[in-house]
């Protein structure tokens, strides 16, 4: 046998072992992911599905919360802020009723003219649409291609930052006072997030592990990059109080597996909505209270909504689990039952703006004074005076909120006082 045969014969046998060696240690990656989102599912339906409040127990973690939006909101960079309101305000792939009722109700929340809001919906949407199709790429992580997908993503919120958030009025998109509501967006935003510092793969642990012969650092985060997770409360249409859990732990390794998890709860009844969204580096879920009839409405006064959120993601070439658990409380609620006037034209019918009515107090009290309503019952329309029940609650994001129970309201021939309940 010559030289030249038993070289070839050596080179052959050296690429068959690294290529077995890649496929037991990738075997291996996946045995861990499958058994720790196994372990943490578990952990999440034992913790959550009982009903009735639960016990808040604080968790040892290796990954520690740096920025906490709810204390230092300015230290929350703004496209982190601006991508957690695109992300809000679009469905994108998740073709569902609550993906689509969270983002026409996110939208309402900014208090956007219709121009500016359309405008804000269409960038929105294409930015999900775009990550969306670089998630669907599912490059092999701890891969160059795994890099460059991420390089891309933060490229493409650096567009949409550039184009919402420009740096003269000369080239915004919306209106002088779209982009002053946007800001106030964003600041409200930040305070309903959370930044944690992602494993540093900048160690023996992210080195040489699928490499047979040498030492090689795997393409994946060096240190400086972050993820964040987002919790809030906010309102819906006339009749419901909604909340979103999301986190982003995308990384330039793109090996992590994450879980979302939020339990929608009031103070009497409890649990009320229980929501886990397990998937890759960006999850969310969304959870829903249904005010379905004037005992829901009567039952909530004096009553407070929390969104305990738990997010929990797993780094498993740095064998590292870093995760965030709070909660978001809206004020407790006030149960309005008052007399109300719409605009209206000279015919005495109530103006309709984009399916909207908008509704006011014939006795201001700095509660619900003013209400936008989409709906009431069709056997009574839109009457220029009526009584109205109204639930308001002080949101985390966006302020006050008034839901109002279209069954309630009882038709007036003109503004009385004092309000049956104010």
């Amino acid at each position: 046998m010559s030289k030249r045969t038993v070289l070839a014969i050596i080179a052959i046998l050296m690429i068959g072992a690294v290529a077995l060696r890649v496929k037991v240690q990738e075997r291996e990656y996946r045995s861990v992911i499958t058994a720790r989102m196994a372990r943490v599912a578990a952990n999440a339906h034992q913790h959550h599905i009982a009903a009735g409040p639960r016990m808040r127990t604080t968790q040892a973690s290796s990954m520690n919360v740096v920025v906490d939006g709810a204390k230092n909101p300015e230290l929350i960079p703004d496209d982190r802020a601006l991508a957690a309101i695109l992300l809000a305000s679009s469905y994108g792939s998740q073709n569902t009723e609550k993906a689509k009722a969270r983002a026409t109700a996110f939208l309402s929340h900014l208090h956007l003219s219709p121009a500016d809001r359309t405008t804000l919906a269409t960038l929105a949407n294409n930015y999900r649409h775009g990550v969306e199709a670089l998630i669907d790429e599912k490059p092999l992580p701890y891969s160059k291609a795994a890099s460059d997908n991420y390089n891309r993503k933060q490229v493409l919120l650096q567009n949409a930052v550039a184009t919402i958030l420009p740096a003269t009025q000369s080239k915004a998109v919306l209106s002088p006072s779209g982009m002053t509501s946007l800001r106030k967006s964003l600041n409200g935003m930040k305070r309903a997030m959370r930044m944690f510092k992602l494993p540093d793969m900048d160690s023996p642990v992210a080195k040489s592990r699928w490499n047979l012969f040498s030492t090689q650092t795997v393409h994946a985060q060096m240190g400086g990059l972050w993820g964040n997770s987002v919790n809030y409360l906010y309102s819906g249409d006339d009749e419901t109080i909604r909340g979103m859990t999301s986190l982003d732990a995308t990384s330039s390794c793109g090996c992590h597996n994450s879980q979302a998890g939020g339990v929608l709860q009031t103070s009497n009844a409890g649990i009320v909505d229980n929501i886990w969204q397990s998937g890759a580096e960006y999850v969310e879920a969304d959870t829903v209270l249904n005010l379905q009839n004037q005992a829901d409405f009567d039952a909530m006064a004096g009553q407070t909504v929390t969104l305990d959120a738990n997010f929990e993601s797993f780094c498993p070439i740095a064998n590292q689990t870093f995760f965030t658990d709070w909660k978001e409380d809206a004020g407790t609620g006030r149960s309005i039952y008052a007399y109300y006037w719409c605009d209206h034209d000279e015919n005495g019918q109530c103006n309709s703006y984009l399916g909207l009515r908008s509704y006011h107090r014939c006795n201001p009290t700095g509660y619900c004074d003013n209400i936008g309503a989409a709906r009431f019952n069709p056997q009574i329309g839109f009457p220029l005076y009526a009584l109205i029940r109204v639930l308001w609650f002080d949101m985390p994001i966006g302020g006050p909120i008034c839901a109002g129970f279209s069954d309630a309201l009882v038709p007036t021939d003109m503004c009385h006082s004092p309000d049956p309940n104010p």
